[in-house]
């Protein structure tokens, strides 16, 4: 019973997911503006792969290093129709 309800709740959410995917596109973070825009209630997600940087400096004798990490994300919900939230 259990592996049915596992089984049951897998498929209702790639059907889900793919009847959401067929009427919207996804941006790329950090890209500019794609041409889709968010169903009226519905909140998207989009997340850039991270960057990452090392340096080693040196100021008055000591060794510093660092290491940036930077990443887009960028938060996505319909207002209206033809009208969305952009955050991030």
């Amino acid at each position: 019973m259990r592996t049915f309800q596992i089984l049951t709740f897998a498929l209702t959410a790639v059907a889900a997911g793919s009847t959401f995917a067929a009427e919207f596109s996804f941006d790329r973070p950090g890209s500019g503006f794609g041409t889709g825009i968010t169903p009226v209630g519905k909140l998207a997600w989009e997340q850039g792969l991270p960057s990452a940087t090392y340096t080693e400096t040196t100021v008055d004798g000591v060794k510093e290093k660092t290491v940036t990490v930077n990443e887009d994300m960028l938060f996505r919900t319909g207002l209206a129709d033809g009208l969305e939230l952009q955050l991030g």
